[in-house]
């Protein structure tokens, strides 16, 4: 018969127990030995964390009382303020189908929004359209202006065309520029909208959390209204 069988007919198990605890403390003693060390170390920190529990007990009890409630409120304000994120990404990015809840409530009911880079490039492009028709109309007029000189029969104010031709090409690089800017915004725009979608989720993510924390998401006013009304309408029927 081996020591394990001797402890377990001793005591029933319980001396096997003891023996195994002690066998896991002592396996553990640095652990432990640390734990007691950063205590000590803090004792005065902890002394004072104790004594303020002490001095605010009712104050902390009122407030872990509050915490559902308050808990509630801050979800439902991170889940409007994701709300509004996501409706102005909608505006941003556009909404091609038209099922986007938010932009409905201020857009219209199943009416598809255009994605603000899609107007401007749509912009860029008819800038660039007259660009490249200016400058066929410069052309024209350098051509005639040289035509005109040649023949040598009308004054000086009549034949310089040229010049004309010149502030016309400069109007399309103009338009040019202003085409390429619309694009750099289109961009920007479009970025800008992305990052906000991503920005909505989160919130709402968070409120939702924090809703869940506190026993589930409040029946706003509004909510209570519209199911009211919901019901006098049914009723009516």
């Amino acid at each position: 018969m081996g020591l394990d069988d001797l402890l377990t007919k001793s005591a029933g198990g319980d001396l096997r127990r003891v023996v195994d605890l002690v066998d896991q403390l002592w396996e553990d003693r640095n652990k432990i030995t640390e734990v007691v060390g950063l205590v000590w170390d803090n004792r005065d920190e902890l002394t004072r964390a104790l004594t303020f529990v002490q001095d605010h007990g009712d104050d902390l009890v009122d407030l872990l009382k509050q915490l559902p409630d308050l808990l509630a409120t801050a979800g439902e304000a991170l889940d409007a303020a994701g709300a509004g994120a996501t409706t102005a990404s909608v505006f941003l990015l556009g909404d091609q189908t038209g099922t986007s809840k938010n932009a409905n409530k201020l857009s219209g009911r199943g009416s598809a929004t255009v994605a603000v880079s899609t107007l401007t490039g749509t912009a860029a492009d008819a800038l660039e359209r007259c660009q490249e028709e200016l400058h066929g109309v410069e052309s024209m007029l350098s051509g005639i202006g040289r035509q005109v000189e040649a023949l040598g029969i009308f004054p000086k104010s009549l034949t310089d065309l040229g010049g004309g031709a010149q502030r016309v090409s400069a109007v399309a690089d103009d338009l040019a520029t202003v085409a390429l800017q619309l694009r750099q915004l289109g961009v920007s725009v479009n970025d800008a909208g992305t990052d906000l979608g991503t920005v909505g989720e989160k919130l709402q993510q968070s409120g939702s959390t924090l809703q869940s924390l506190a026993g589930g998401p409040k029946k706003t006013r509004s909510t209570k209204a519209r199911s009211k009304k919901a019901r006098v309408a049914k009723a009516k029927k």
